[in-house]
């Protein structure tokens, strides 16, 4: 005989006086008495294992029943030639079968609010993106200011190097060289690079902040800053397309 709980009195009792009054709660309270449980701040493993195998006593049970009931063993068995009997039958285990899927769903639920209140608990926090070393030997770089458009203007060839937001060049990216048609004049103050840049996936991380032009074979030139930092390689393939990029004094 079922017997109908107060499961939010009796939650805070045991797991082996919970345990006894298993049998006697419904397939629906089971469920529900499962999940309560598991969104606890501490859900009690062996609560949720005596639940779980009382829920697979009774799968194993309701298949027999329910063949019984249906006719399947040959007792009660309907009349043969009766579409109506027959439906009623197949009504039965189609039903048993969605009973029994839709405890598995609320038990996955169970499992993830508790698997939720643990991460709570824990206080996980979103790591820390590691810091990229520079490989190599790095250039720090300034601004050449009205010299640097001159030299650009008059139609060198233009060497393209990534930095940090601290102007140190990254060596584990190597700079580009681009011909002085690439570099169209833009006002007075600066020039935009007309060619797209690719970083494949198989390049080694690096994070960029800055972008610099530098005409012949100096560390002055002019620089372009992008809104955000640029993380590129490592497996992630990005590209700057031409025009993106305007380099100033």
């Amino acid at each position: 005989m079922m017997i109908e709980f107060d499961l939010e009195t009796i939650l805070g009792e045991s797991v082996d006086s919970l345990s006894a009054k298993l049998s006697e709660m419904s397939d629906q309270q089971l469920v529900q008495l499962r999940v309560m449980e598991a969104a606890a701040v501490k859900p009690r493993s062996t609560l949720i294992a005596a639940i779980d195998t009382e829920q697979s006593v009774r799968s194993a049970k309701a298949g027999p029943e329910i063949e019984a009931k249906a006719g399947v063993d040959g007792t009660n068995a309907p009349d043969a030639g009766d579409p109506v009997a027959e439906f009623d039958a197949n009504l039965m285990l189609v039903s048993a079968t969605i009973a029994e899927l839709e405890a598995k769903v609320l038990s996955l639920q169970a499992d993830n609010l508790a698997l939720t209140a643990l991460l709570a608990e824990a206080g996980t926090a979103k790591p820390k993106a590691a810091k990229v070393a520079h490989a190599g030997k790095a250039l720090v770089l300034s601004s050449a200011g009205e010299a640097g458009l001159d030299q650009i203007g008059r139609g060198e060839v233009v060497r393209v190097v990534f930095a940090d937001e601290e102007d140190v060049s990254l060596p584990s990216i190597p700079a580009l060289l681009f011909e002085p048609y690439q570099m169209k004049r833009d006002g007075l103050d600066g020039f935009i690079l007309d060619a797209s840049i690719a970083f494949p996936a198989a390049m080694p991380r690096g994070v960029i902040a800055r972008i610099w032009a530098l005409p012949g074979a100096g560390k002055a030139g002019l620089v372009a800053t992008l809104v955000s930092p640029l993380e590129v390689g490592g497996g992630r393939s990005v590209e700057i397309p031409g025009g993106h990029l305007r380099f100033t004094a």
